[in-house]
């Protein structure tokens, strides 16, 4: 989430955010990216990146399976999935 906040600060140049612009979706602008038809040279090309990344982000974090994470990560997680097994270093 740190990453594409910090593209969009600095691509935006102290302009004015289009919130009413269309967001690519994750895997076509990813593959767009691959396949070469993309780069990410330019200024607006990053700031494209960070709205595609930001907007799945925000999409991720409605997911049960991100909820379950924080169940886990917070220690409730004995609750939901049972005992749960520690590695040791």
């Amino acid at each position: 989430m740190f990453y594409p906040a910090a593209l969009i600060l600095f691509g935006l140049k102290g302009k004015a955010v289009q919130s009413k612009e269309k967001v690519p979706d994750f895997r076509d602008f990813h593959t767009r990216i691959w396949k070469g038809e993309l780069s990410l040279a330019t200024d607006e090309a990053k700031l494209q990146y960070a709205r595609v990344h930001m907007k799945q982000n925000l999409e991720d974090i409605g997911t049960a399976r991100f909820q379950d994470a924080l169940r886990l990560i917070s220690g409730r997680g004995k609750q939901v999935f049972g005992e749960i097994k520690q590695l040791k270093p």
